[in-house]
C-alpha cells in the first residue's frame, strides 16, 4: 500500500511536530522520517514556478522508493503573507504497489484529493490505485491511435523518451501543453509501451511556469514556461504536436504495427517485449513476445535457431526464469520447428541448456539437452566445446532421472575420439552416483591407453572425479613395460620406449602428480622417474651422487642407472654402485665379460680400478665360496699377476690394496692416490631413487629377479 501525507502551512498545534509554518499536517502511519525529508527536499509545490490554475505533479524514484505528489496554491498564509500551497504526497518502496500502471497514471489516480484532509492521522492507499476512465491503459492508447495527427506524432515523442531512457541523448525532454490530463495521457500511453523499470526511472514535474531551475528529467510545461525551458532540453509540443525524435528505431516501428495490428493484445504483447529488451536486444525480444502472445503475423517466424537459442540463454541469464517456465512451451515448440545448423548450433544449444537449467527450468532444459546429445551422436567432434558449457563455472543442474542422461551420455561415449573423453567425464560428475561402474572403467582405461601415446594430455585427469583411476590405469600400463626393459636385462640398457620418455621428462606430469595419489603404483612409479633422472644425468655427475649418499635407486635397477657405461670407461662410477648397493650374477656376469678380454691389453690404472671393483663384488657375495665368488677371486687374481709383473708405484700400491681391510672405498682411494692419474669428484647432481624391490645395502650380493612380477595393481 501506499503511505500518504499532507503538507501546508500549519499552526503548532495543527503540525506533526508542533513547529508553526510550512510542515506535515497529517501522515498515515508509515510515512517514515526519511519519506518526510525526501518529501520536503523534492516533492514540494513551488508557488513560484508552479501554474496556480492548475494542479501540478511530481514524480521521483529515491533509493528504491517511488515519491507521488499533487499540489495547488492556496493563497495566504497563517500570517497573511501570499505564498501558501498544499502538497499531497503518496510514496511506497514496494514496486508490486504499482502494479501494470506508469507513474503518469498513478499521479493521475483518483486517490488524489482535492482539499486538505482534516484528520492528522491518514488512511494509506489499498492498492491497486484507482484509475479515472480517461487515463486507463486501453484508453490512453485508443485516444492516441483514434487520431491521424496525434498516431503520426507518437512515435516521435516514443523515440524522443527511448533515447533518454537508453542514455543515447542525456538532454531533458519539456513536454509542453496547457492542460495537466493531456501531458499525463501522453506520458501514460508512452510509458506503457516502454520497458518499465526505465520509466520508473525517469523524474516529472508539472505544471511549471518557469522551468529554469526545476531538477527533473521531464519537464511538463505551461506556455508560460517556454522561455524558461533549460537550452538543449528536446521540446515535444503537445498542443501543435511537433518536436520530440525522428528515429527508425525497430522497438518503436514494431510498437507502433502491434498497435495497428491488434490494439486489446497489443500493449501486454509490447510491455513484454520491453521488459525483455535490455537483457536480449530489441529484435529478439520483440519477436519473442509476439511469439509467446500468439501473435507472430504469418512469415515472421524464425528459421533458424540462433535467436530462439539466443533469446531463452539471455532470459535464463537476466533473472527471467519465472517468465520462461511461463512460456516454455511456447519456447520449445519454436526450438523444434527450427531450421539448425548444427553441429554449427551444438554450442548455444549446450549453453542455453544450462542457462535453463540453472534458472530451474527444468523442462525447457531437457528439450535443449535431448537436441544437443542428439547432434553429439551425429557429430562426436563438437561435444568437447559443447561440454565446457555444460561445466562452466558450476555443475550442470541434469533435470529429471539421472539414468536417462546417463544412458545417452554413454551412447556419446562410444562415438568419442579418444583425445576428447575427458570432456564426457567432466559432464558426467554430477551424475557419477547413477553410472554404470563396469561401461564407466572400460572408458577410463581407455583413456589411459590414449596417454601412453600422449603424456602431455595427463594434466587433464587432475580435475576428473575419475582421474585417479585413469592415472592406476595408466601407471599399470607403463610399469610392466619398465620392469620387462630394466630388470631382466643382463646389461646396462640403451634407453628406448618409457624408459627413454621419463629420461627425457616426457612422464614429469604424471610423476608430479603421483606424488600426490597415495597408492602402490604411484610410489612406484615416482622411484622410476627418480632412477630416469639419475640415469639422465652424465657420469661424473652419478658419481658424484653416489659417493654423497643422495640417491633412492637400488640394485636391480642397475641396467638403467648404469646406461650409456661399462666397467672399461667409467671403473670408478662402478665401484661406487656396488659400494652403495651389492652385486648381482647377472651385474658380475656382465662385469666378467667386459673386463676379462681386456687384461692383457689394459693400461695400470685401469687394471688397479678393475681388481678395486672386483674385490668389492667379492664382498657382495652370500658365500665365498659358490662358483661366481670363485670366479671373480680368479679374474682378480690374475689382475693382481698382472701389476705385480709391473715394477713401481703400482706394485707398492698392490701390497697396500692386501694390507688394507679389505673396504671397497679404501681401496678405490689408494688405487687414486697411488695411479694419480684419476680426476677431481666434481660434479653434477641429480636424484637418484630407489627401485622397487628396496636395497640390500653395501657389501651383499643379490639374487637377480627371476619371472615375471606382479603387474596386478588396485584402483
Amino acid at each position: 500500500m501506499f503511505q500518504v501525507a499532507q503538507y501546508t502551512d500549519v499552526s503548532s498545534e495543527e503540525s506533526l511536530d508542533g513547529r508553526a509554518g510550512f510542515n506535515y499536517a497529517s501522515a498515515s502511519p508509515n510515512f517514515s522520517g526519511t519519506d518526510r525529508h525526501t518529501g520536503e527536499s523534492y516533492m514540494l509545490h513551488s508557488v513560484d514556478a508552479m501554474s496556480a490554475e492548475v494542479e501540478s505533479f511530481t514524480y521521483r524514484q529515491v533509493d528504491g522508493r517511488f515519491y507521488f505528489s499533487r499540489g495547488r496554491t492556496l493563497g495566504a498564509t497563517h500570517s497573511g503573507r501570499s505564498g501558501n500551497h498544499l502538497t499531497r504526497m503518496a510514496v511506497t518502496g514496494d514496486v508490486e504497489d504499482l502494479g501494470a500502471y506508469t507513474p503518469a497514471q498513478i499521479l493521475g489516480a483518483a486517490n488524489w484529493t482535492e482539499t486538505r484532509a482534516p484528520e492528522r492521522v491518514l488512511e494509506p492507499w489499498r492498492t491497486p490505485v484507482l484509475l479515472p476512465e480517461w487515463l486507463g491503459s486501453a484508453q490512453v492508447l485508443s485516444w492516441v491511435c483514434s487520431d491521424a495527427d496525434r498516431r503520426a506524432f507518437f512515435p516521435r515523442l516514443l523515440s524522443a523518451l527511448q533515447s533518454r531512457l537508453t542514455q543515447q541523448d542525456s538532454s531533458r525532454i519539456a513536454l509542453v501543453h496547457s492542460d495537466p490530463q493531456v501531458v499525463l495521457r501522453w506520458l501514460a500511453a508512452a510509458g506503457l509501451l516502454l520497458n518499465d523499470v526505465a520509466v520508473r526511472s525517469l523524474s516529472v514535474c508539472g505544471m511549471l511556469t518557469d522551468a529554469a531551475h526545476v531538477d527533473a528529467d521531464v519537464l511538463c510545461c505551461t506556455p508560460a514556461a517556454l522561455t524558461s525551458i533549460p537550452p538543449g532540453s528536446m521540446v515535444c509540443d503537445l498542443k501543435e504536436l511537433s518536436g520530440g525524435l525522428d528515429s527508425d528505431a525497430f522497438g518503436v516501428q514494431r510498437s507502433m504495427a502491434l498497435l495497428e495490428q491488434d490494439m486489446p493484445t497489443a500493449p501486454q504483447t509490447i510491455a513484454l517485449a520491453r521488459r525483455w529488451d535490455p537483457a536480449v536486444g530489441e529484435l529478439p525480444a520483440f519477436w519473442g513476445a509476439e511469439l509467446v502472445s500468439g501473435v507472430l503475423q504469418p512469415g515472421g517466424e524464425i528459421q533458424d535457431a540462433d535467436m530462439v537459442l539466443a533469446l531463452v540463454e539471455n532470459l535464463a541469464g537476466n533473472g527471467f526464469a519465472q517468465d520462461l517456465e511461463k512460456y516454455r512451451e511456447e519456447f520449445a515448440a519454436a526450438f523444434r520447428k527450427c531450421r539448425k545448423d548444427l553441429p554449427g548450433d551444438a554450442v548455444s544449444v549446450a549453453r542455453a541448456a544450462h542457462r535453463t537449467a540453472d534458472s530451474g527450468n527444468a523442462d525447457l532444459s531437457a528439450i535443449l539437452l535431448e537436441a544437443l546429445l542428439q547432434v553429439s551422436l551425429e557429430h562426436p567432434r563438437v561435444f568437447p566445446q559443447c561440454a565446457r558449457e555444460l561445466t562452466g563455472h558450476e555443475p550442470m543442474r541434469w533435470p529429471g532421472e539421472p539414468v536417462r542422461w546417463t544412458e545417452r551420455l554413454s551412447d556419446v561415449a562410444e562415438r568419442l575420439a579418444d583425445a576428447d573423453l575427458p570432456a564426457v567425464f567432466a559432464v558426467l560428475e554430477p551424475l557419477r552416483d547413477s553410472l554404470d561402474q563396469d561401461f564407466w572403467a572400460q572408458q577410463a582405461h581407455r583413456y589411459a591407453q590414449h596417454l601412453t601415446a600422449n603424456p602431455e594430455e595427463v594434466h587433464a585427469t587432475q580435475d576428473l572425479w575419475n582421474g585417479l583411476h585413469i592415472r592406476e590405469d595408466l601407471r599399470s600400463l607403463l610399469l610392466p613395460q619398465l620392469e620387462a626393459a630394466v630388470l631382466g636385462a643382463g646389461q646396462p640398457v640403451e634407453p628406448n620406449g618409457v624408459l627413454q620418455d621419463l629420461m627425457r621428462q616426457a612422464w614429469n606430469e604424471l610423476a608430479r602428480i603421483s606424488g600426490g595419489d597415495s597408492t602402490t603404483s604411484a610410489k612406484e612409479f615416482t622411484q622410476w622417474q627418480q632412477t630416469a633422472n639419475f640415469a639422465a644425468a652424465d657420469p661424473k655427475e652419478r658419481l658424484r651422487v653416489l659417493r654423497k649418499g643422495e640417491q633412492g635407486c637400488t640394485f636391480e635397477v642397475w641396467p638403467a642407472a648404469l646406461t650409456g657405461t661399462t666397467p672399461l670407461e667409467e671403473p670408478k662410477l662402478w665401484l661406487e654402485w656396488v659400494t652403495a648397493h651389492g652385486s648381482s650374477r647377472k651385474l658380475e656376469s656382465f662385469v666378467l665379460s667386459v673386463v676379462q678380454p681386456k687384461i692383457s691389453q689394459a693400461a695400470n690404472g685401469d687394471l688397479k680400478h678393475w681388481e678395486a671393483l672386483l674385490e668389492a663384488m667379492q664382498r657382495s657375495a652370500s658365500s665365498p665360496d659358490n662358483d661366481r665368488t670363485q670366479e671373480l677371486r680368479r679374474v682378480q687374481n690374475e689382475i693382481s699377476e698382472k701389476l705385480q709383473k709391473r715394477p713401481g708405484l703400482l706394485r707398492k700400491a698392490s701390497e697396500r690394496f692386501r694390507r688394507s681391510n679389505g673396504n671397497p672405498r679404501e681401496v678405490g682411494s689408494a688405487a687414486e692416490n697411488d695411479v694419480g692419474d684419476l680426476k677431481d669428484r666434481d660434479g653434477l647432481s641429480t636424484g637418484a631413487p630407489h627401485a622397487r624391490g628396496g636395497s640390500a645395502g653395501p657389501g651383499h650380493r643379490h639374487d637377480d629377479p627371476s619371472g615375471g612380477r606382479d603387474a596386478q595393481r588396485g584402483h
